[in-house]
């Protein structure tokens, strides 16, 4: 399972979405680069649902 990850967030406004998709964007652009790739590095999108 190396293309997906696993995070528990607490933000106090309904941005997630925006974070989540500068967050795959960055990383995606410097793993890319890293190692001389193009295109996705992730599986699917992100999905959320809310906690306790």
């Amino acid at each position: 399972m190396d293309n997906h990850f696993h995070l528990l967030v607490e933000t106090p406004e309904a941005n997630l979405a925006k974070a989540m998709r500068q967050l795959n964007g960055v990383y995606t652009r410097v793993f890319n680069h890293r190692h001389q790739r193009v295109g996705h590095v992730l599986q699917g999108r992100c999905w959320s649902f809310a906690g306790m």
